[in-house]
């Protein structure tokens, strides 16, 4: 025989909902408040890395995008600054794209559009990786099927 005497129980830990949702909210606001153009974007980066693997991990998490509008309503930022965001922004909803929590993006659709329509005017190289990226990202999800009650007549 094995060790016995309940010692399964650790490996079989879920956090409760309410814990998760903490941890991939923080991890998402940690992303967005690290994206710092002065640093090397090292921890920024490995948060959205962390956000992706959690996501795996919890794909019923719940996502809050207060922190994400809050950002984008900072216009009076310097521009490698709203760079910064931005990327890490679109990075952001890439990990929630590849992870197909579409709901998540659907019932924050005005923060993805405000984040799109202040992606627009940058031509920096890593924005327009990462609007490349959500594109593909996009392209590859399955069409909707038509609403029922459209008529067939146009």
């Amino acid at each position: 025989g094995g060790g016995g005497g309940g010692g399964g129980g650790e490996e079989e830990y879920q956090p409760n909902a309410q814990m998760v949702d903490m941890v991939v909210n923080f991890l998402m606001r940690a992303a967005l408040v690290t994206a710092d153009p002065k640093e090397t974007g090292a921890l920024s980066e490995r948060c959205v890395a962390l956000l992706d693997k959690a996501l795996e991990v919890w794909p019923n998490a719940t996502l809050r995008f207060q922190y994400l509008e809050r950002m984008m309503e900072r216009s009076d930022a310097p521009a490698q600054q709203q760079v910064s965001s931005i990327y890490t922004g679109l990075e952001v909803l890439n990990v929630l794209l590849r992870r197909g929590m579409l709901k998540a993006v659907r019932d924050n659709a005005s923060a993805v559009r405000r984040l799109l329509q202040a992606s627009f005017p940058f031509d920096h190289p890593r924005v327009v990786d990462a609007l490349v990226k959500l594109v593909g990202h996009l392209s590859a999800l399955p069409q909707p099927p038509p609403p029922a009650s459209a008529p067939a007549s146009a």
